[in-house]
């Protein structure tokens, strides 16, 4: 059986899209005079930093199987955004023989400034990665000192709320009982009022 190309795509997100990804891709081959029997496509949705991805494992276990010969990737990251998995699945790629190209890089990853590019490049991707997980970290220490709820807002029972504010209790003994913040039960109680004062005018 002929070896085929691989195009390796991946996003973060189960909600991100590869339409773009796939679209330039598949520009590359056709700049190359490859045809659509030419290439198979590998698509990961999980995030970088992950080493174990049902596609991916697919892919190298295709190119252990003299399946695929070359790999071509949109960006580096899109491979991994860990230095060291990165520069694994390069070396795993390269005693394999399978070339790998990556279309914004666009060099030669068997050549030894291909190897220096590609660890160089490796580690400004797993810096962004670092970056953006330190910024997430940090939003959500400010947020918590600031005193806000962090991930979905608990669903409360106005009904009981307002039950229980008509047996005198305060808001905070209320937000205690209905594990909510006396923010939210506040707003319950003072649109209840609202709705009494508009229902007696």
């Amino acid at each position: 059986m002929k070896s085929k190309k691989a195009i390796y795509l991946r996003v973060s997100t189960q909600r991100q899209d590869l339409a773009s990804q796939r679209l330039r891709a598949e520009n590359y081959c056709k700049s190359q005079s490859y045809s659509v029997e030419d290439y198979l496509i590998y698509e990961d949705k999980i995030s970088g930093a992950k080493s174990d991805r049902i596609a991916l494992n697919k892919l190298i276990e295709d190119c252990r199987n003299d399946l695929i010969d070359t790999v071509i990737v949109v960006s580096l990251s899109r491979l991994s955004r860990s230095l060291r998995h990165l520069l694994d699945v390069a070396n795993e790629l390269a005693s394999m023989s399978v070339k790998l190209i990556s279309i914004n890089e666009q060099i030669d990853f068997s050549t030894p400034i291909g190897k220096m590019i590609l660890s160089v490049t490796g580690s400004i991707a797993e810096l962004e990665k670092n970056q953006i997980s330190d910024r997430v970290k940090r939003g959500l220490e400010h947020a918590k000192a600031q005193g806000k709820r962090i991930g979905r807002e608990r669903v409360i029972c106005r009904e009981t709320v307002i039950s229980l504010h008509k047996k005198s209790l305060t808001n905070i003994e209320i937000s205690k009982i209905v594990k909510a913040s006396p923010s939210s039960v506040s707003r319950i109680i003072k649109a209840y009022k609202l709705g009494e004062t508009s229902a007696v005018s």
